[in-house]
């Protein structure tokens, strides 16, 4: 059950050699990760104005992020992040940088931003973080705003009987949260939940969630629906195998 306080002490003296690199290698590296697996499922979204990365650690993802938008603000609760982040996108003038308490869009205006970001990352968090980020959202998203958040899906393998999980591994995922549980969250903040695909991640269980927010009344809102994926993790077999490929035009 990863606190607040854990993340930090984790990421904050974490082996940052690689850059976060490491955990694309089983994609073949993170051009096949984004290009194959990210990108797809956000390229509807993008461009936009004012993009949020929420925990972007290094900038793995970064660095493909800052081309699709005109004002972008990394928020992470690591400081060590934050500076490596920094000196890796020096020379972008559009970029902005906020060292957060891991529960809040510190200093982001209320109705302000187009797409906010979040892979890989939030998965480490509990309820009361995913409850707090949600609530932000419903502050800082435009009337046409929207937010794509990868997170854990771990609380829908709590046994019937309240004693512990039917995973032996749960990959240090957040406990208290679920697709269901997130999507009880944003119809409490005035969000809708409209799509969610649940993925396997490291093992055959559907531990983690892919979720896309809009406001209540966007042209986005709709009824949630529910993707069941358990082999999205065999995409990284044919992207390690053959690498991404960009449709022909």
């Amino acid at each position: 059950m990863p606190t607040t306080e854990e993340n930090l002490k984790h990421w904050s003296h974490y082996d940052w050699d690689k850059g976060g690199d490491e955990w694309s290698e089983l994609w073949g590296g993170s051009d096949n990760l984004w290009f194959g697996a990210v990108l797809p499922r956000i390229q509807t979204l993008l461009p936009v104005g004012n993009l949020i990365e929420i925990a972007p650690g290094y900038g793995r993802m970064t660095q493909y992020l800052k081309d699709q938008c005109r004002a972008m603000t990394l928020v992470d609760l690591t400081e060590r992040c934050i500076e490596a982040c920094q000196r890796r996108f020096s020379a972008e003038q559009h970029i902005s940088y906020v060292v957060n308490d891991g529960r809040l869009l510190t200093g982001v205006p209320s109705d302000s931003v187009d797409f906010v970001f979040s892979f890989d990352s939030l998965v480490h968090v509990e309820l009361d973080v995913m409850a707090s980020y949600v609530k932000e959202l419903s502050r800082v998203l435009r009337s046409e705003g929207v937010a794509f958040l990868h997170h854990s899906n771990m609380a829908a393998f709590k046994r019937s009987d309240g004693q512990g999980f039917s995973i032996e591994n749960k990959h240090w995922r957040g406990s208290t949260v679920s697709a269901d549980i997130v999507d009880d969250l944003c119809a409490d903040n005035g969000l809708s939940c409209y799509r969610q695909e649940l993925v396997n991640w490291g093992c055959r269980d559907m531990i983690d969630c892919f979720t896309y927010i809009s406001r209540r009344g966007s042209s986005r809102d709709r009824a949630r629906e529910l993707i069941e994926n358990p082999r999205f993790m065999d995409e990284r077999i044919s992207l390690q195998r053959d690498g991404w490929r960009r449709e022909s035009s």
